[in-house]
């Protein structure tokens, strides 16, 4: 796969490949600092392994975590830059200048995620973040992200945060770079790659944060009901029902600080809580209104690069946005007993 290629009296690509919709041809690429336990790789490895085949390969994609100790981090960072030289982004000067140059604007990006590791146990709360950081203008998706807690064998910290042994993060982000991999990284106006993406295709923040907490949840109890993935260490599966249960628990709470809102007004500065938790509530709606849970991967993703955000919800769901909304805000009113009953079943998985 390379291009897409639009013939219209002459020739011109439209998107780079691997921001074309289409599956692609090589691996995704996992790099762990050295610090943390052989465990994090191996389980961030299956969890992508097993989401590449339950949604199809989509990249090129670069995942990277970091761990607790500068040194590792800093070792991770050069490991950074020898990538760039080998996939031909940057020459290892120009890697290692832009690195120096957001260490001294204080936002290099390894040690913003070594500080989140760092604060979370200074202040004995296993809080993380991972992030997909951009880099699109230079073809491939960047997902960088702070030590995951959840998947630390048992030992750490002689087991006072007792991780679970499971982790809902790779899916999420592995969703988000499917998600983007349907619009085209390459500037209408220059024809040149650029990183941002239009908002009239992205879409609102609930769907694009709501789908990533919905799907990965779903996804995360469809595997582990198969046996695709493990059982975390209390031997349990993932459970969708709860996990969306505590996503409108929280999103409630969040949306009573908003009165008079609706969830098109969410974004991460408003209402950010209820633009994930409602978001993979609505997504959930949705999905269930026409009765096929793989609606955004068949039919709407597919659709956003020629029909835009609006164009595609419209031909998925069949109603408009706004009209959604009016909707959805009917649904929040039900009870929880009634609001779970449009939750999939997945067999073996509660």
């Amino acid at each position: 796969i390379k291009d897409v290629i639009s013939y219209d009296n002459s020739v011109s690509t439209v998107a780079d490949s691997g921001f074309n919709g289409e599956w692609y041809p090589e691996p995704y690429s996992l790099f762990t600092a050295e610090d943390l336990p052989i465990k994090v790789k191996e389980d961030v490895k299956n969890a992508l392994d097993a989401a590449v085949e339950l949604w199809g390969n989509f990249g090129p994609m670069e995942y990277w975590i970091v761990g607790t100790d500068s040194s590792a981090a800093l070792k991770l960072e050069s490991a950074y830059c020898n990538q760039r030289v080998a996939q031909q982004d940057q020459t290892d000067q120009e890697c290692k200048e832009e690195q120096e140059r957001r260490r001294s604007n204080g936002n290099n990006y390894f040690e913003f995620y070594l500080q989140i590791s760092l604060d979370a146990i200074k202040e004995d709360e296993p809080r993380s973040s991972t992030g997909v950081n951009g880099k699109r203008g230079q073809g491939f998706a960047w997902i960088l992200g702070s030590a995951p807690w959840g998947l630390m064998d048992r030992t750490f910290r002689n087991g006072e945060w007792t991780p679970r042994g499971d982790s809902n993060t790779p899916l999420h982000e592995y969703w988000h770079v499917i998600n983007f991999a349907h619009i085209s990284n390459l500037s209408p106006d220059t024809g040149k790659p650029t990183s941002g993406m239009p908002a009239s295709k992205q879409g609102p923040v609930w769907f694009t944060e709501g789908s990533a907490v919905y799907m990965a949840s779903f996804g995360l109890a469809t595997l582990t009901a198969s046996g695709k993935l493990p059982r975390n260490f209390y031997g349990n599966f993932w459970n969708h029902w709860q996990h969306m249960r505590e996503a409108m628990n929280e999103g409630m709470k969040s949306k009573a600080q908003y009165p008079n809102s609706d969830l098109g007004d969410y974004d991460y500065e408003t209402g950010r809580e209820a633009a994930y938790r409602l978001g993979a509530w609505g997504i959930a709606y949705l999905l269930n209104k026409v009765n096929n849970q793989n609606a955004l991967l068949d039919i709407m993703l597919p659709n956003l690069e020629d029909l835009g955000w609006e164009g595609a919800f419209q031909l998925t769901f069949g109603l408009s946005s706004s009209e959604f909304y009016s909707e959805f805000e009917e649904f929040l009113n039900l009870p929880i007993e009634e609001q779970v009953k449009i939750l999939p079943t997945i067999e073996g998985s509660y």
